[in-house]
C-alpha cells in the first residue's frame, strides 16, 4: 500500500509539472506571436486593425465599377507632392531627393549600361552632396502615376528633360544575375534585360 502511494504522488507530481510546462509555453508562444505582429506591422487584435502604407496609383478615371479609378484606395499623395530645390527635387510621398534634370549633368546626356550607371551614380558629386546612386525599382516605380502617360509621371512634375524612355535600376533580377529591372517611363511598366543594354538613367538619394 504504501508503494502504490508512493507511486501515485508522483504521477500527480508529474501531471502538474507538464501541465505548468504547457500553460507557459502556450504564453511564450502568445508572447512571440504578438511581437512578430508589431514588429510587422499588424496590430495583435487581427488584420482589421493594421495600417496601409500603400499609396494611391494616381488613376481617378474610372473605366469600371469596382475598378481602381473608381475606388482610388491607397494613401493619399501629399499636397504638394514635390518640392523644388533648385537644382534637386524632393519627393514628399517618400522622402527621396531627385536630381532635378539628369540629362543636363555632363556625361548623362545618353543612355548607359547598367554598371555604367551604378559607377556614374555613385561617383557624382552633385549640388553639394556625394551620396547618389542608382535608384531600386521600387524607389524608382515610386515615381509613376498611373493616372498620366507620355511619361508617366504625376501632372505638373518638376521635372525638365525626363525621358518617356526606359530608366535602370539597381536591382538585379534574382534568378538572371546578367539582367536588371528597369521602369518604362512612356506607361510606368516594369521589366527587366541583359545589363549591357543601354538605357537611360536618374540618380536618387536619400532624404535628410
Amino acid at each position: 500500500m504504501y508503494c502504490m502511494n508512493i507511486c501515485a504522488w508522483e504521477t500527480k507530481d508529474k501531471k502538474k509539472v507538464r501541465k505548468r510546462r504547457k500553460k507557459y509555453a502556450n504564453v511564450a508562444s502568445v508572447a512571440v506571436l504578438a511581437a512578430v505582429f508589431c514588429v510587422s506591422g499588424w496590430a495583435v487584435a487581427g488584420p482589421e486593425s493594421r495600417s496601409t502604407a500603400v499609396p494611391k496609383t494616381g488613376q481617378t478615371m474610372s473605366y469600371d465599377t469596382g475598378d481602381d479609378g473608381d475606388l482610388q484606395k491607397g494613401t493619399a499623395w501629399p499636397s504638394p507632392r514635390f518640392t523644388d530645390h533648385g537644382d534637386t527635387v524632393t519627393d514628399n510621398l517618400t522622402g527621396l531627393m531627385w536630381i532635378k534634370a539628369p540629362h543636363s549633368l555632363a556625361g548623362n546626356s545618353g543612355a548607359q549600361t547598367y554598371h555604367g550607371a551604378i559607377a556614374f551614380c555613385t561617383g557624382l558629386n552633385y549640388a553639394g552632396y556625394s551620396d547618389w546612386r542608382l535608384p531600386n525599382v521600387r524607389e524608382l516605380h515610386s515615381l509613376i502615376d498611373y493616372g498620366c502617360y507620355y511619361p508617366a509621371l504625376p501632372s505638373g512634375h518638376p521635372f525638365p528633360g525626363v525621358r518617356s524612355s526606359n530608366y535602370w535600376s539597381s536591382t538585379t533580377h534574382v534568378g538572371y544575375a546578367d539582367r536588371a529591372w528597369f521602369v518604362f517611363l512612356y506607361h510606368g511598366n516594369v521589366s527587366l534585360n541583359v545589363k549591357s543594354t543601354s538605357y537611360d538613367v536618374w540618380p536618387v538619394r536619400s532624404g535628410e
